[in-house]
């Protein structure tokens, strides 16, 4: 199925009027300035493009230091994508993704990097649902090659060693599943990767960096919330208890984790450094 196009005359610009657009708000007044070394004195324009600083002799690009550094794609697609945006507002990756005329993987990512560059650290407060998901596949459903792969990765087993135990395959069962806690007040959500273990001090202090002015807090009936001094709403998930009698329950932060699956099986594959910025 052919994506119809947008209006390419809409918000269209040239790659040298990008190049002079994103000079006028990357530095004052466009005066190139190191972002190795700060420098501003003997800035010199290359014929690729890119800078060189007479102080440390280093090149750079105006990208380096932004939220698109690395990236491979033109200035005109990045300047764009940028002021379609701002005028669209609530543009989803895949109309992005049909008027840049760029994959969606690629319009997606490009969303993410603006909203992790522009993104406000907001605390929850009120009452407050949390709880704990592991991310990742069933061991039982992996290949008997990529049991092996992950544990001589790990250094559980050698390099060498073929076959694996009971008692080995439950340690590479633990280190494929990465530990998720999250929190939701109906309005804000965190969430924060944790280490393979945990405890609740660990729990506790993700919860207080991440919250003021909680009054309630809403979980089910983990052991590791038992030391907690913040008056808390249990949830007994073994009895199929999941409303308190105050008429609490945790369904807000299932409904996130149920979104943090679909996201995970959409790519395949989740890295580390895009499950801590979500």
């Amino acid at each position: 199925m052919k994506t119809k196009r947008l209006d390419q005359s809409l918000l269209y610009c040239t790659e040298l009027d990008a190049e002079k657009f994103w000079l006028q708000y990357r530095w004052k007044d466009g005066t190139p300035v190191c972002p190795y070394c700060g420098s501003t004195d003997k800035q010199y324009h290359c014929a690729d493009g890119r800078y060189k600083c007479g102080h440390c002799k280093k090149r750079y690009s105006s990208l380096v230091g932004t939220a698109f550094q690395n990236t491979k794609l033109k200035m005109q697609t990045i300047v764009r994508g940028i002021l379609f945006l701002l005028v669209t507002r609530y543009a989803s990756a895949y109309v992005l993704s049909a008027y840049l005329d760029v994959t969606y993987d690629t319009a997606y990512f490009f969303i993410k990097r603006l909203q992790m560059a522009t993104k406000q650290h907001i605390k929850l407060s009120g009452k407050v649902a949390m709880d704990e998901v592991y991310m990742g596949g069933r061991w039982h459903n992996k290949h008997y090659r990529k049991k092996r792969a992950i544990l001589q990765e790990n250094a559980i087993i050698p390099p060498c060693q073929e076959h694996f135990n009971q008692k080995e395959a439950a340690l590479g069962r633990d280190i494929v599943k990465r530990p998720v806690y999250g929190g939701n007040d109906k309005q804000h959500i965190f969430l924060e990767q944790m280490y393979y273990h945990f405890d609740g001090n660990d729990l506790k202090q993700s919860f207080d960096r991440h919250t003021e002015n909680v009054t309630m807090c809403i979980s089910d009936d983990s052991s590791l919330y038992n030391d907690w001094q913040t008056p808390l709403e249990v949830n007994s998930h073994s009895k199929k208890q999941y409303r308190t009698a105050n008429g609490l329950s945790s369904n807000a932060i299932e409904g996130t984790f149920s979104h943090l699956r679909a996201f995970t099986r959409a790519h395949i594959h989740c890295k580390e450094k895009y499950l801590s910025c979500i």
